[in-house]
């Protein structure tokens, strides 16, 4: 029902962007991170068991900033 109310559009965008580049940080398809992880000899599975927490945190602060936007429309 929101997505069709024209001042949610902005919300809708920044959610779809944020959770999408919030993917890329630790997507295994990223080249960049395969390419440094392969480069410095760390597996993938060792990489991710030490950056959940931080990939965590980023999502709580979108959802947060997600819920002020939302609050000041």
């Amino acid at each position: 029902a929101a997505a069709g109310v024209d001042k949610y559009y902005g919300i809708i965008a920044y959610i779809i962007q944020t959770v999408s580049y919030l993917v890329l940080l630790f997507a295994p398809t990223s080249v960049a991170l395969m390419t440094g992880l392969h480069a410095m000899e760390i597996p993938y599975t060792k990489w991710l068991k030490h950056i959940w927490k931080l990939l965590l945190i980023i999502l709580g602060l979108v959802i947060v900033s997600t819920v002020i936007i939302y609050a000041l429309i």
